[in-house]
């Protein structure tokens, strides 16, 4: 019995792991061999016991010897190297399919991307083609000639509207302001932008209407943002048209644009504080039930302190931004693309402005000096705006005069455009009207020399045709 059990372990472990196995042998070595017992025994009990221990030892010398033969079983050790061989064979085929799969996976995916790319090439280059056929239709005269009908016709309508609105409907003027302003500011966008002018939109002039467009729609019961409105547009934006010579050209969407961001902002703030009813220092239009608060106190009164601390507040935020806009960020992307216009590229390109910087901080800081004839601007055109918040007439007279100035530089490109050309056309008809004297004169002179000479060459010419001819080649 304990030998069959020995048997039933051995193979169990010899079965299970190769490693249990050895361990099984240094164990099991030891009881085949055991040291003989010496001890000095007497009587029936010490045989008996002599003889049980004789038993054991031949037991053990027996699963030794079936421990040994299964140990040193070839057939079965062959059995256990062919599974690993093709366990190994199962796991290369494993790898090879799984390379094959990813080959042909990235494979796939390189394809893929190839063609993405070609189709965004492709779709660029028939983007190109369009966007260049497309110029070249706005470039023909046809076309052109019918915008600047359009444009001419917008600009009467904007203009008259307007008009009506500020004598009949005030009230309506700041919804009629903001639907208008979104238009032309979409516009020049998409306008300046293909010619490399979208730089000038981070002007300050832009922002100044962003801010009285959120005055009107967000905030408009706050009167420290009407009155830093009230700055910005009767200030330093009101006088720009003066200094960047904004004219009313109707035929220019451009120029009535620049017009319309210059102007319009204060028309609209003149209305807000002139020409509708306040309540406690509040605007009430009753139609569209909106409240603008405009005033401070009950005075409705405006300081030097509240004029020029906002405004310089505002102005070195607004500068602060747009110098790490154009000299830090966009740094190197503009001195790549010397096609691409900024305020300070325009107008330091101007001998003056060069001239007055460089006197400032010279050349090497000439940015610092732009800053500064920037600022001194801003500073010169506040100071009128406090008596224009005190006193109608005053506010009334200044908005006047610069949509008048407005007017006189239209008329003055309109007469100096249009005398360019109507010499031009002049010119070809006087050059016209001398060569066909100069043909009469010697068309006369070769009639009277053949009357005279009564020459049989006065019968070559057959034809008044051929007569005309031979005058033109006597004339050249």
């Amino acid at each position: 019995m304990q030998k069959t059990l020995s048997e039933q372990d051995v193979m169990k472990d010899h079965d299970d792991q190769l490693d249990e196995n050895v361990i099984t042998i240094s164990t099991t070595t030891a009881t085949p061999f055991p040291s003989p017992s010496f001890n000095n025994t007497t009587g029936d009990g010490t045989l008996a016991e002599s003889q049980q221990q004789q038993t054991t030892d031949d037991s053990s010398e027996d699963d030794s010897d079936d421990f040994y033969e299964d140990m040193y079983n070839y057939e079965s050790l062959a059995d256990v190297l062919d599974e690993e061989e093709e366990l190994v064979k199962v796991w290369k085929r494993i790898q090879n399919v799984f390379k094959h799969r990813k080959d042909a996976l990235m494979d796939r995916v390189q394809n893929l991307s190839s063609n993405i790319k070609k189709q965004v090439d492709d779709r660029k280059l028939e983007l190109k083609k369009r966007k260049e056929k497309l110029e070249r239709e706005l470039r023909r005269p046809e076309t052109i000639k019918f915008k600047d009908k359009l444009a001419f016709t917008l600009g009467v309508i904007i203009l008259t509207s307007s008009t009506f609105l500020l004598a009949k409907y005030p009230q309506f003027l700041p919804n009629y302001y903001m639907i208008l302003c979104v238009i032309f500011m979409v516009v020049r966008f998409f306008s300046y932008h293909g010619r490399g002018y979208h730089y000038f939109m981070l002007d300050f002039c832009y922002l100044a209407n962003l801010i009285l467009i959120f005055y009107l729609t967000l905030y408009p019961t706050s009167p420290h943002l009407f009155m830093m409105n009230f700055v910005n547009c009767t200030g330093p934006l009101l006088f720009a048209v003066i200094m960047w010579r904004n004219s009313l050209v109707f035929h220019s969407i451009e120029k009535v644009t620049s017009v319309f961001i210059h102007i319009y902002p204060n028309l609209v703030i003149f209305v807000l504080r002139w020409m509708v009813k306040h309540e406690d220092g509040i605007v009430k239009f009753p139609i569209t039930r909106q409240e603008y608060h405009i005033c401070n106190d009950e005075k409705c009164t405006i300081s030097f302190r509240d004029v020029f601390y906002t405004h310089i507040v505002l102005f070195c935020f607004w500068q602060i931004g747009y110098t790490i806009k154009t000299n830090v960020i966009d740094k190197s992307y503009l001195q790549r693309r010397e096609h691409l216009q900024t305020t300070y590229r325009y107008l330091t390109s101007k001998s003056y402005i060069q001239i007055l910087s460089d006197k400032i901080y010279g050349p090497k800081y000439r940015p610092y000096g732009f800053i500064t004839l920037q600022f001194i601007y801003h500073m010169l055109t506040l100071i009128p705006v406090k008596f224009a918040f005190d006193n109608f007439y005053l506010h009334a007279l200044m908005l006047s005069g610069v949509f008048l100035c407005s007017i006189y530089n239209g008329a003055s490109f309109y007469f100096e455009r249009f005398v360019q050309h109507y010499v031009e056309d002049l010119n070809k008809i006087a050059d016209k009207l001398e060569k066909e004297e100069r043909e009469a004169e010697a068309l006369e002179r070769l009639t009277q020399q053949s009357n005279a000479e009564q020459h049989v060459k006065c019968g070559s010419i057959e034809t008044p045709q051929e007569s005309r001819n031979m005058v033109s080649n006597i004339v050249q």
